[in-house]
């Protein structure tokens, strides 16, 4: 028997989900969520946004900005806003739909954005280790010339003095 395909959710309907599930996993209020929102110049949301934002039925639309601004409040990406596994994402009500994951990070990023972002997040950690190496390796440098110190301290007060000190034998 054939698996079955996902039931179609609207965009609104996953938005709204997702704005549920993660404003739970941050114990927000939606008053508390509305002012984050605020604070980031969203200057007309209100809990009853949230509300409208979160509710079933007919509910409020949300703009490319407010969708950015909520996957900042929340701490995460748009796929996280805007995907659930497994669904077809329907785009418009009787219209397109998209049933595969990589069908909607395609509409995030194009093949020529994959790359640019790809080589700056690589140039980005190739730098970061690089500089957590250069430091370790400057800690471990300074750590043994400290060492160095300290043995030549040694060095020149006792056994530079025990080489000129008069022998035992001689003061006899």
């Amino acid at each position: 028997m054939a698996q079955r395909k996902p039931k179609k959710v609207a965009v609104a309907d996953v938005i709204a989900s997702a704005s549920k599930h993660h404003r739970a996993r941050l114990k927000l209020t939606q008053g508390q969520l509305a002012e984050k929102m605020r604070a980031l110049g969203f200057t007309s949301w209100a809990r009853t946004t949230v509300s409208e934002v979160e509710g079933s039925g007919r509910r409020r639309q949300v703009s490319v900005p407010e969708l950015l601004g909520l996957a900042i409040v929340f701490g995460v990406g748009l796929d996280d806003l805007l995907w659930e596994d497994p669904m077809r994402l329907e785009l418009v009500p009787g219209g397109k739909t998209l049933d595969e994951w990589s069908d909607f990070f395609s509409l995030l990023l194009t093949p020529e954005a994959m790359t640019k972002v790809s080589n700056q997040v690589f140039r980005s950690m190739i730098e970061k280790e690089y500089t957590r190496m250069y430091t370790t390796m400057i800690e471990r440098v300074q750590a043994v010339a400290a060492e160095l110190r300290g043995t030549a301290g040694w060095f020149e007060t006792e056994a530079i003095g025990r080489l000129l000190a008069p022998s035992t034998q001689e003061q006899s």
